[in-house]
């Protein structure tokens, strides 16, 4: 699911293809603000990655520091950011991003309307990614030919981050 070079032969068919006509009015009006900004997406990934020990022994979950020199880096590269911070952990996205940044939570894509937060986080004009699935489909999604795409060097446990040859476009951004 996470191949750049397989996903790369069949992106621009997938990017044709997707479609916007579900999006609830609610998603759509953050559409219109992260189209007219300098919108920077960020991705948090919680849930099973802090509650199910096999996934955490693979998927370690991502703590505030790598958040916290990712928005760094894009404060560096883009002129006034806007960040939109989506997660299936609403608490403790809001307590660590309240203290960082200035930024708009998108929680309310829930279930069945998840897939909005993928198509949202793809229409931002950068990413800063978790090291997910879904996160990384919103940016390999992203068409912003000048995007800044960050990610976590340490995706995997330590001992499995060989795979990462594989999984990361080369010109995303790799942060420690």
């Amino acid at each position: 699911w996470q191949n750049y070079k397989i996903a790369s032969t069949c992106r621009n068919k997938i990017v044709k293809q997707v479609d916007y006509e579900g999006v609830s009015n609610k998603s759509k009006k953050v559409m219109s603000e992260i189209e007219n900004s300098n919108s920077v997406a960020i991705h948090v990934r919680r849930g099973d990655y802090v509650t199910n020990k096999a996934v955490t022994d693979i998927l370690p979950p991502l703590r505030v520091d790598y958040y916290q020199k990712a928005i760094n880096e894009i404060c560096k590269r883009v002129k006034k950011p806007k960040f939109f911070v989506f997660s299936n952990d609403k608490e403790w996205a809001s307590s660590a991003f309240n203290k960082l940044i200035e930024h708009k939570l998108i929680d309310w894509n829930t279930g069945d309307d998840s897939y909005q937060d993928l198509l949202l986080m793809s229409k931002c004009k950068h990413n800063i990614i978790a090291n997910s699935t879904f996160s990384w489909w919103g940016a390999f999604l992203n068409t912003n030919k000048r995007k800044f795409v960050l990610y976590p060097k340490n995706w995997y446990k330590k001992e499995l981050n060989f795979k990462l040859k594989e999984l990361i476009v080369p010109d995303w951004i790799g942060i420690n």
